[in-house]
């Protein structure tokens, strides 16, 4: 029987460089769908966890436009996909040939490595708070409001609150279209993170706690 799944390792270009995206490309007869999820590809994570997934239209092969939506989604999936490039940046071909116009968000992908100039903006937190900044909230709108940020896995956070969590990361998720010239002193951050009694408890006990990272 021909084997139907491959492994293809990812290029790190520095020892402290992760691949973590989880992302699913799925092609059927009458066309293809993108799937962003927030499991790991591990039957645990997807049965004894809540999780979160986005699933995409179902997009069809090109008739007479480019197929962009107004989000600018299959520009942000096709520049993500030629980082990798080899059979993965392959479906970059594959997919340029589809209609994505219905999609109506936006891709904000990190990839491996340090990037500086031009680059820097076009992924994770920096591509967030350019894309907030051009088609975010109005910041009257969001006035008083505080940044809500929920997760169960944590990495490095710097020596101190100031050296990047509460500094440059939180500027970029507290952007928004500035309706004034007047900087503003950034919102209060709030972190949610399991407790013991929220891992004791879950339907896996503290069996579950491998999933966290501290």
């Amino acid at each position: 029987m021909k084997m139907l799944v491959s492994f293809i390792k990812a290029r790190l270009d520095m020892p402290f460089g992760t691949h973590h995206s989880k992302m699913m490309l799925l092609e059927y007869g009458e066309g293809v769908r993108v799937v962003v999820h927030t499991a790991n590809l591990v039957h645990k994570d997807w049965d004894q966890k809540t999780q979160g997934v986005w699933v995409s239209p179902l997009f069809t092969l090109l008739k007479e436009t480019a197929g962009h939506s107004p989000s600018l989604f299959k520009q942000d999936l096709l520049e993500y996909l030629s980082v990798y490039g080899g059979a993965v940046g392959r479906w970059k071909e594959k997919l340029s040939l589809y209609d994505m116009s219905s999609a109506r968000v936006r891709l904000i992908a990190s990839v491996p490595g340090a990037h500086a100039g031009a680059h820097m903006h076009k992924w994770g937190h920096l591509k967030l708070r350019k894309v907030l900044e051009s088609s975010g909230p109005a910041d009257s709108s969001v006035k008083g409001w505080p940044v809500v940020a929920q997760f169960s896995s944590i990495g490095s956070l710097g020596q101190s609150d100031q050296t990047w969590v509460c500094s440059e990361w939180l500027c970029s998720l507290s952007s928004c279209q500035r309706e004034t010239s007047c900087v503003q002193s950034l919102p209060p951050l709030q972190l949610v993170f399991p407790s013991v009694d929220d891992v004791r408890n879950s339907l896996e006990g503290y069996r579950g706690e491998g999933s966290m990272f501290t």
